[in-house]
């Protein structure tokens, strides 16, 4: 959530936190085929760097393949035209009750809120590997010079494209989801454009409007600047889950904002 005031949904209070999940089977949808052969330099819409690069950085046994996200169907009706473009680097740690199966219907949702801004998902690159150093969990909270999340970001190797988003265990100050945009760490800060989603995401959105992502949420406030959670009865995807359950709407007013972003390739 808000990464200035993190609040837990009602309804993930007191899950319990399970580890060491057996490796998930690759779905057919996962092609490893379509590895990403080379490293560009770091810059918007640049593709995620090799797996030995991964491991080199301390992410063993690193995998990187990109999802098939066709087609993506709307909710609510067809999609504008598309005039911005948005790629993704998620990292999957292994260990927690994330699995490579839950990706492609999780980012197709992505998909089809943005796709409504007439921001076009055209690419998500996954990277799954062993927990970095064997840390699943994240510290999370209102300090962004934690000492784990800036270690783990200043070892992702050169030429990722963000937004860079981290499937971990747990965030430990009992956060669902964690962002990190300019105007909360600075725009020079090492955890720049990033977001930390726990296990907890899991139940959270199953329990939530079915048209709700916890990751389009925090990429709201990453790409929309978005500093506080909506409190008005017309619930959106950026609602404040105490006053109107959250959807996968955004407002004109929201994808005007998120439009802006430096984070996007205009088409």
């Amino acid at each position: 959530m808000n990464p200035k005031a993190p609040v837990l949904f009602w309804w993930a209070l007191g899950l319990t936190v399970a580890s060491g999940v057996a490796h998930a089977v690759d779905p057919p949808w996962l092609d490893p085929n379509r590895a990403i052969q080379s490293a560009a330099p770091a810059a918007v819409g640049c593709e995620a760097a090799p797996a030995n690069d991964w491991e080199k950085a301390g992410f063993k046994n690193a995998r990187v393949a990109t999802l098939d996200l066709a087609p993506m169907p709307v909710f609510g009706g067809a999609a504008p035209a598309a005039t911005h473009e948005l790629k993704l680097t998620v990292v999957l740690f292994r260990g927690s009750r994330w699995k490579a199966s839950h990706l492609r219907d999780r980012y197709r949702k992505v998909a089809r809120i943005y796709a409504t801004c007439g921001v076009r998902l055209s690419e998500v690159q996954w990277v799954e590997s062993d927990a970095w150093h064997g840390r699943l969990d994240m510290h999370g909270g209102d300090d962004p010079d934690v000492g784990i999340e800036r270690q783990l970001v200043a070892a992702v190797p050169a030429g990722v494209a963000r937004p860079l988003l981290f499937l971990v265990r747990s965030i430990e100050d009992g956060s669902i989801a964690v962002a990190n945009p300019a105007y909360y760490v600075g725009a020079n800060h090492p955890l720049l454009n990033t977001v930390f989603a726990g296990e907890a995401a899991l139940a959270a959105d199953s329990q939530s409007d079915p048209a709700y992502s916890t990751e389009a949420h925090e990429l709201g406030h990453v790409l929309g600047g978005i500093r506080r959670h909506t409190r008005e009865s017309d619930a959106n995807l950026m609602s404040d889950e105490r006053s109107a359950q959250p959807n996968g709407r955004l407002t004109p007013a929201q994808c005007a904002e998120i439009r802006k972003s430096p984070l996007l390739r205009r088409l």
